[in-house]
């Protein structure tokens, strides 16, 4: 199960249980936690840690409402 601010995440599109266990992880101001989406075979915070948000960078094409 994934948590952001205390609420476990709906993810329906999760199809098997993960296959390791992950100790809750406290994001720093101006990081981000990012996962891949084949969870099982990604490389990801899990394994390279949290990610400078000023070395994230993109556009978006649509927004969707509510924003969390």
């Amino acid at each position: 199960v994934v948590y952001r601010n205390g609420q476990a995440l709906d993810e329906p599109y999760i199809k098997e249980p993960f296959r390791e266990d992950l100790a809750p992880v406290l994001v720093p101001d101006g990081h981000a936690f990012v996962m891949g989406d084949n969870r099982h075979d990604s490389l990801d915070s899990r394994h390279i840690g949290t990610i400078s948000l000023s070395e994230i960078s993109g556009i978006y094409l649509f927004r969707f409402w509510p924003l969390f």
